[in-house]
C-alpha cells in the first residue's frame, strides 16, 4: 500500500488565479496610490504623471519577483512595503503641517530625536490620518480568511507563474529604462527631488521672479509705512546688540497651545518689526557658525561643511571698521569690535 498524500480538491481555474493574482494586484495598486500621494507633495505636483508611470514599471519588476513567492509570503511582503510607504507619507504630512513643506532626506538623520517629542507629534495627528493604514488593517483582518481559502484551493502551478514572471520582467525592464531617462532629463522633477533628497543645498540662483517678489514686498511695506517709525535713528552712535538664537525655527512664533503663546516675547518682537515669512535658510551644513558668519558679514556660506572649517585662515571684515580678527586697529571712536 502507498501512503496517502494530501491533495487539494479540484478548484475552478478562475478561483486559483484570483487567490494568486488578486492580492498581488490590489496590494501593488494601494502602494502605488500612496506613493503617488507622497511623490505629489515632494515634487509639488511637477512631473507627477511621469513619476507614476515610472513607479508602475518598477511595480511590474516587483510583481515578477513576488509571483514566485508562496501566497502568504507574498501578502506579508506587500504589507511590509505598504506600511513603509504609508509611514513615509504620514511623516511627510505631519512635517507639512509643522513646516509648510515636504520632508527632506537630510532631516532623516535627526529622526531619533522624535522620541523626545512623541506627545507633541501625537497632538499633531488627525483622525483622517488613520486612512493611511486603513487598508493595512483590513488586510490583517482578511489574512486568516485568505489563509483558510488557500488551504482549500491549490496554488498556481510553477509553469504558469514562470510564464507570468517572464512577461512582467521584460515588460518592466523595457519600460523602466526609457522612463528613468525621461524622468532624469526632466528639469522640474530633477530640481524638486534634488531639493528634498540632496544632503547639500543646491546652488542658489535668484532670478527675475524672485527679485520682483522681493521688490513687491518692499513696495508694499513702504506704502504701508509712509511715516518714519519713532524708533528711526534711535540707536545712532550707540552699541548694537544682535541676538542670534541657535536651533530656533519660525513656526513657534505666534503659536498658541492651550491658550498660551509658546514664545510670547519673540512673538511680540515679530509683531513690532519686520517678520520675513519666506526666508530661505542659507547656512548650508555649517549650522551655528555659518549663521553667525552670514549675520555679521552679509555673505553666503559655502555649499558644504562650514566657512570656519573650509577657510580657517581667511579674514572677513565685519561692518566697516572691525572684524572678528582685527584687520586694522579700531579707532577709539569706533567702539569695541564685535564679540561672538
Amino acid at each position: 500500500m502507498t501512503p496517502n498524500r494530501f491533495r487539494f480538491p479540484a478548484a475552478h481555474p478562475l478561483r486559483v488565479w484570483l487567490l494568486d493574482a488578486g492580492p498581488l494586484v490590489v496590494g501593488l495598486l494601494l502602494i502605488l496610490a500612496k506613493f503617488a500621494l507622497l511623490a505629489g507633495r515632494v515634487t509639488e505636483g511637477r512631473g507627477l504623471a511621469l513619476l507614476i508611470a515610472l513607479a508602475s514599471s518598477l511595480s511590474a519588476l516587483l510583481a515578477s519577483l513576488l509571483v514566485m513567492f508562496p501566497r502568504l509570503a507574498r501578502v506579508a511582503t506587500l504589507l511590509i512595503i505598504n506600511v513603509v510607504v504609508a509611514t513615509a507619507a504620514l511623516a511627510d504630512a505631519v512635517h507639512l503641517r509643522i513646516f509648510g513643506n515636504a520632508i527632506a532626506l537630510a532631516e532623516v538623520a535627526y529622526a531619533h530625536q522624535l522620541l523626545t517629542v512623541v506627545p507633541s507629534i501625537r497632538r499633531l495627528l488627525q483622525p483622517v490620518d488613520a486612512l493611511y493604514y486603513l487598508d493595512v488593517l483590513a488586510a490583517l483582518i482578511a489574512t486568516p480568511l485568505y489563509a483558510r481559502a488557500c488551504r482549500r484551493v491549490p496554488p498556481l502551478r510553477p509553469l504558469p507563474r514562470i510564464g507570468v514572471a517572464a512577461i512582467l520582467l521584460p515588460a518592466g525592464i523595457v519600460s523602466v529604462v526609457p522612463l528613468a531617462k525621461t524622468v532624469g532629463r526632466d528639469a522640474t522633477i530633477y530640481q524638486a527631488v534634488r531639493d528634498r533628497f540632496s544632503l547639500e543645498p543646491a546652488p542658489a540662483a535668484i532670478g527675475a521672479p524672485q527679485r520682483e517678489k522681493v521688490l513687491a514686498f518692499l513696495r508694499e511695506h513702504r506704502a504701508r509705512e509712509r511715516e518714519r517709525s519713532p524708533l528711526f535713528g534711535a540707536a545712532r552712535e550707540k552699541n548694537v546688540i544682535v541676538v542670534s538664537a541657535e536651533s530656533l525655527s519660525a513656526y513657534p512664533l505666534r503659536l498658541v497651545v492651550e491658550g498660551q503663546e509658546i514664545m510670547p516675547r519673540f512673538s511680540a518682537f515679530a509683531r513690532e518689526g519686520l517678520f520675513f515669512t519666506s526666508f530661505y535658510d542659507q547656512t548650508g551644513s555649517g549650522g551655528t557658525s555659518d549663521g553667525e558668519f552670514i549675520t555679521l558679514h552679509s555673505l553666503h556660506g559655502v555649499r558644504s561643511a562650514a566657512v570656519a572649517f573650509r577657510h580657517p585662515h581667511t579674514e572677513f571684515g565685519v561692518f566697516r571698521r572691525s572684524s572678528l580678527r582685527a584687520v586694522t586697529p579700531p579707532s577709539p571712536r569706533a567702539g569695541p569690535p564685535p564679540t561672538s
